[in-house]
């Protein structure tokens, strides 16, 4: 079975994987009795659930656009919503949010940064799916090792 993703579910799939992935580093630090401390998207005892959001939407990107990759049927609709439109939905969800963590300001951890550029990735890739850009195929090889050309190219 030979993987080919779109240009814009690409970008979408590795926006999702680095806001994810990188939730887990120091969002912020944190000052607790005096001594700082780092926090990342998932701890409790800083941004709680809001910080988690993002993560969980890059998440979300990423198992909808590997589903979509590897041809798994999906629905044609989801409450009204295309599966475009709610990639967008989430991207620019996440993008947003973590747009609006910039102008709170605050002392940034390489986990912040890194979901940042992820969510602006999502949001991108995504818009760039709704206006039929990047719309192009990038071939990722074969799922199975043995599998070998058939239409006579090498």
């Amino acid at each position: 079975m030979k993987l080919k993703i779109s240009v814009a579910n690409l970008v979408m799939l590795v926006g999702g994987l680095l806001t994810f992935i990188f939730s887990f580093l120091d969002f912020y630090q944190i000052s607790i009795l005096g001594e700082s401390v780092g926090a990342n998207a998932w701890d409790t005892d800083a941004g709680a659930f809001v910080t988690t959001i993002p993560a969980i939407l890059g998440l979300a990107m990423v198992i909808w656009c590997v589903l979509e990759l590897l041809g798994t049927k999906l629905p044609d609709k989801v409450l009204t919503f295309t599966g475009g439109q709610m990639k967008a939905t989430w991207g620019i969800a996440s993008g947003g949010m973590m747009l609006g963590w910039v102008t709170t300001g605050g002392e940034w951890g390489a986990g912040f940064w890194l979901m940042f550029v992820g969510s602006l990735a999502m949001a991108a890739g995504s818009v760039m799916g709704l206006l039929d850009l990047g719309g192009q195929t990038v071939d990722l090889g074969s799922l199975n090792k043995g599998e070998t050309q058939t239409d006579g190219s090498a």
